[in-house]
């Protein structure tokens, strides 16, 4: 369903919270702040889960009440325990609805809409509530647009929960473990099945960096896209640059799958949040395996590998345009699509693998990675990552990785 240009940025703008905001209550804030712009409603509450007591509590709404019940109770209750939306539009019609609230706030309800928010493996933690549509009641383009809200925000939610217990428990070194757990987190769990294909993402984070981060997304008829990223930098800044860029590209992929889109609007908001000098470098592909085709463009991530099963050979391609952030805009026209055959490999992969140095000072190098790619183009797609992590390692044995390695390898069977 397409949303209006005003709408999609103010989305947007909720994933820069990820990166500014330093405590639950004002990231609360902003997000009642954009969800009444957003949906044209005259009041929010985000009401987060308290597993301990198994209530589900607001410390922040519209209008400062502090609200906590079971949560097994009420709309809120049920949207938790379900997991699906409620749209009421008269809510003193509905047994569901507890009035007790109004009664004790003054405020009346007369339409509600009630969603939960999912957190980094789809669990609920969280409900938001949209109270009293501005001119008539929540529609369904409401309830979409509401999703793809609680979508981002409740991924930034229980991060900044996380963040949150973890601060007030430990200093810088273990916030930095935390957020290299959150960024493994957001790694897929498992590699994508797609006929006619074989297909391997890899990561592993140095010991004190997480910038690099790398996902499947599953788009309509069975398609995929495909996503690498490298955050400029060392530490736990670029590591939430990362997660940022993620959770905007996915949000943004619930309303264009128009990769030109997607890259831009991506662009505009880091280059807004992001510090002068730094920048993060973004593959973004989609295949088709109907017509094995993979259209992308590449913000500044480069080489990208291809071997050609029919000739032997492999190409290492440019980015299509500049890395994202550093500039105020982009082009993001893709590159020519490319039509794999069988036998062929895409192969994405970051800096840290050709940029490893042994301990005479010298660079791994593209050359040695290409080498090891053609040596084993006939395996599968786990055991060809495989190959080229093992053999950056006897390159750099008695060195210490100083920066995140992550592959996506793509292979037409």
């Amino acid at each position: 369903m397409e949303h209006s240009v005003e709408q999609l940025t103010t989305l947007l703008g909720l994933s820069r919270q990820i990166g500014t905001v330093q405590d639950l209550k004002t990231l609360l804030a902003h997000l009642d702040e954009a969800a009444r712009e957003v949906l044209n409603c005259e009041r929010t509450a985000v009401f987060l889960y308290d597993a301990e007591h198994d209530e589900l509590y607001s410390s922040f709404a519209t209008g400062d009440q502090k609200i906590r019940f079971s949560s097994k109770k009420g709309l809120a209750g049920e949207a938790f325990q379900t997991g699906r939306t409620i749209n009421i539009p008269d809510a003193y019609a509905d047994p569901r609805f507890n009035p007790a609230i109004d009664r004790s706030t003054g405020f009346r309800t007369k339409s509600l809409l009630t969603v939960p928010m999912q957190g980094y493996e789809g669990e609920v933690v969280a409900v938001l509530q949209l109270v009293n549509k501005r001119g008539g009641d929540f529609t369904s383009e409401d309830e979409s647009l509401a999703l793809t809200f609680a979508s981002l925000a409740g991924v930034v939610v229980q991060r900044q929960m996380l963040l949150d217990v973890y601060a007030v428990q430990q200093k810088m070194e273990l916030e930095m473990s935390v957020a290299h757990d959150i960024q493994l987190s957001l790694m897929p769990g498992e590699n994508p099945r797609i006929d006619g294909f074989d297909i391997a993402g890899w990561n592993k984070p140095a010991a004190e960096t997480g910038g690099d981060v790398y996902d499947f997304i599953h788009l309509a008829d069975n398609r995929l896209g495909i996503l690498v990223a490298d955050a400029s930098g060392h530490g736990l800044g670029p590591a939430l640059v990362a997660v940022q860029c993620r959770a905007m590209i996915r949000a943004l992929f619930t309303t264009t799958e128009e990769l030109k889109t997607v890259i831009t609007q991506a662009n505009v908001i880091l280059n807004q949040d992001l510090t002068l000098g730094h920048f993060i470098t973004v593959f973004l592909g989609i295949l088709d395996p109907k017509t094995a085709m993979i259209e992308y463009v590449s913000g500044g991530h480069a080489p990208i590998l291809y071997y050609s099963h029919a000739s032997g050979e492999i190409n290492t391609d440019a980015a299509t345009t500049q890395p994202l952030g550093f500039l105020d805009s982009i082009d993001g026209t893709p590159a020519e699509p490319i039509i794999m055959q069988r036998g062929d490999l895409l192969i994405l992969i970051t800096d840290g693998f050709y940029e490893w140095e042994n301990s005479n000072g010298e660079e791994y190098g593209i050359d040695r990675v290409i080498s090891v790619i053609r040596e084993n183009q006939s395996r599968t797609a786990t055991e060809i990552v495989e190959a080229i992590y093992t053999e950056v390692l006897e390159f750099g044995a008695g060195t210490v990785q100083n920066d995140d390695l992550t592959v996506i390898l793509v292979k037409k069977i």
